[in-house]
């Protein structure tokens, strides 16, 4: 289930998106157009989680979901590598990776080194919860009625949300109140989640092709890309 949500291709690929559900059925769009089934993890570890995918003419695709190494330092992010008649390739999600303060925040328990050995999670939610970071961490299981619904916003994420403008690569920053975020990279549009970090006012913010980490301070927000720092000011 930790790897429950969408994945984006980050170049060239025959296989652009993979969404997986909670009830075990994904769509995905391919070279081809667009195809669904179902999928099934076959062992799963704290390393990685080894699944099969079947469309719905009966062909089957393997898949590795595990986490993507971390780049200079930024926020988690999880990766698929796929093979099979979906396509070959690696895709990597848009949505912040589960972490210890996610866990803690939303409610579950972290076990540090020990993970579970049954489903490989370090995080112990509640009994009637599912642990989903694509939806913030521990979150209430739908009961049949759909994938639940992403957490709330916290008030440190509604007193940063807004429109932010810099003079640097980073010119435009619209946080929005729902977890997504929009930007402009040195001319290029980019889209992804942001979602609280534990600390007052720290933020993550990822896509399927950046992670940084994000501080909010008397209406400015300062992003550290790693190898720089930038400022941006609210303009609205």
């Amino acid at each position: 289930m930790q790897y429950v949500g969408e994945y984006d291709a980050t170049g060239a690929s025959g296989l652009s998106q993979l969404t997986l559900h909670v009830n075990g059925t994904f769509e995905a769009t391919t070279a081809a157009g667009s195809t669904a089934g179902t999928f099934v993890a076959t062992t799963a570890s704290a390393q990685q989680v080894e699944a099969m995918f079947q469309d719905t003419d009966g062909n089957a695709s393997a898949a590795t979901f595990r986490p993507m190494p971390s780049s200079a330092g930024g926020p988690p992010r999880a990766e698929v590598q796929v093979a099979g008649i979906l396509g070959n390739g690696t895709l990597v999600a848009p949505w912040v990776g589960g972490d210890e303060s996610m866990c803690r925040a939303s409610g579950g328990k972290w076990t540090d080194d020990d993970a579970d050995r049954g489903t490989g999670l370090f995080c112990e939610c509640p009994s009637a919860d599912l642990y989903l970071p694509s939806r913030g961490g521990c979150v209430a299981d739908a009961a049949g009625a759909g994938d639940p619904a992403r957490l709330p916003a916290s008030a440190d994420m509604r007193a940063a949300s807004g429109h932010y403008a810099g003079d640097g690569p980073i010119t435009d920053l619209a946080l929005d109140e729902d977890g997504t975020y929009r930007a402009s990279i040195d001319g290029h549009a980019d889209v992804g989640t942001w979602w609280d970090d534990g600390a007052p006012n720290d933020f993550a913010l990822t896509s399927a092709t950046q992670a940084w980490w994000a501080t909010f301070q008397a209406g400015t927000v300062h992003l550290d890309l790693g190898d720089h720092t930038e400022t941006l000011h609210r303009s609205r």
